[in-house]
């Protein structure tokens, strides 16, 4: 079907045969030509974004029409809007449509230095990049999530209702192009950040230094006690497994990273960690997060995190609450 203002024309296969053969057929086009594309919300936005448009605006309103009712319907055609209103509303649908926050883990990855929050740094360019990483990234393996978690979450106009699987758009003030809205959301916190330090070659060489130290009143504060069996030395196997660890960061850090340390585990983040900050699991995102108290439930998203416990048999537990990040 073939729709221009308020007329309509059924077009037949061997009709945009016919007109393929001649000219290239716009991007919305090619997405209606097979059925899979038709309700693929990344997928025709991501077409859209490859078409000229004048109206930023108009990358999203000229495709609803080709998506799926549901869909649409989250999406509400006002020219009264900004254009970062227009693309949170964009957000808050695919957010819906695919029952994720992996938004939220993908801009955690994407985070720099000199950001102040998450939602403030998070532009239209990066939501286009976000779509684009979509299409090919896989999360981590179920088995390493605490128990209680899921992986999908439900937009709910709620707020005080507390359902695990509920998640809370929060209105924000729209500025400088932030799109991406504050989430309410419940969070896993599995361990605290105890000690910090840039990451570094030298500082994981020194890491390994004082692992070979068997005397437990010795040991740096930054070795907690859980690693000793009765005040004694490190089990040799336990020791191996650190200084795997330790091998992986230095293999994969870039300077600036920071490496820190649990009660139960040691972990790498790309902006510094402060002790008292929270490893954390959020409903709908794969990815472990460091999540910094800022007031009350307030929590500020600090980095995506890498996080190994010291013993392998390691049972992880966590503490929930529903908090807001941002």
């Amino acid at each position: 079907m073939l729709q221009v203002n308020g007329d309509q024309a059924r077009l037949t296969r061997r009709v945009l045969t016919s007109l393929n053969k001649l000219a290239t057929l716009p991007a919305p086009l090619q997405a209606r030509w097979t059925r899979s594309g038709e309700q693929s919300l990344d997928k025709q936005l991501l077409l859209s974004f490859g078409c000229s448009c004048s109206d930023l605006r108009d990358h999203v309103y000229a495709i609803l029409s080709l998506l799926h009712p549901d869909v649409r319907s989250l999406i509400p055609i006002d020219y009264s809007l900004t254009v970062e209103q227009v693309y949170t509303n964009v957000i808050l649908a695919c957010v819906e449509h695919y029952k994720s926050l992996d938004i939220i883990e993908y801009a955690a990855r994407s985070m720099t230095r000199d950001c102040s929050s998450l939602t403030e740094s998070f532009t239209i360019d990066q939501f286009q990049q976000f779509l684009v990483h979509k299409k090919s990234y896989r999360g981590p393996e179920p088995t390493s999530f605490p128990v209680g978690w899921l992986d999908k979450v439900h937009l709910s106009s709620e707020p005080t209702t507390q359902i695990t699987s509920k998640l809370w758009a929060l209105p924000a003030p729209i500025h400088q192009q932030r799109i991406l809205p504050r989430f309410r959301v419940n969070a896993h916190c599995i361990q605290i950040c105890q000690w910090s330090d840039l990451c570094s070659d030298e500082a994981i060489e020194r890491l390994h230094d004082e692992l070979r130290l068997d005397v437990v009143d010795i040991l740096p504060a930054r070795w907690p006690k859980i690693l000793f069996s009765d005040n004694g030395p490190v089990p040799e196997a336990e020791k191996f497994r650190i200084r795997r660890i330790l091998n992986n960061f230095m293999g994969s850090y870039t300077p600036g990273d920071c490496i820190f340390t649990t009660n139960s585990g040691i972990g790498r983040c790309t902006i510094s960690a402060l002790p008292g900050d929270r490893i954390c699991h959020l409903d709908g995102v794969k990815t472990r997060l460091l999540l910094r108290r800022v007031d009350g439930v307030k929590h500020r998203i600090v980095s995506a995190c890498w996080w190994e416990p010291f013993k392998r048999s390691y049972q992880p537990e966590s503490s929930v609450e529903i908090v807001e990040v941002f």
